[in-house]
């Protein structure tokens, strides 16, 4: 479970995870690693422990270096493959 399908399961949005939504949004996309008080703050809004966000951070992670496109769905990364392939 990522940490997108963390906050959905909890029935939290980013603006209530206990931190900035701006890290939130970073943490599912995988672009930042949380520290130590930002894993504590979102375990305390979302009532689950340090562990399960830890984990859930790591799998976010995990998902947007394998999935590229499929994790990242809109941005221009996804957009730029095709036409370098193409030309």
């Amino acid at each position: 479970m990522d940490l997108k399908e963390l906050l959905l399961s909890r029935g939290k949005t980013t603006r209530q995870a206990g931190v900035s939504k701006n890290l939130v949004i970073d943490l599912i996309h995988g672009r930042r690693s949380p520290g130590p008080t930002a894993i504590r703050k979102l375990a305390e809004a979302l009532e689950v422990g340090t562990e399960v966000v830890y984990a859930a951070c790591q799998e976010s992670v995990r998902r947007a270096s394998a999935g590229g496109e499929a994790s990242q769905q809109g941005t221009g990364d996804a957009q730029a493959q095709p036409a370098e392939q193409g030309g």
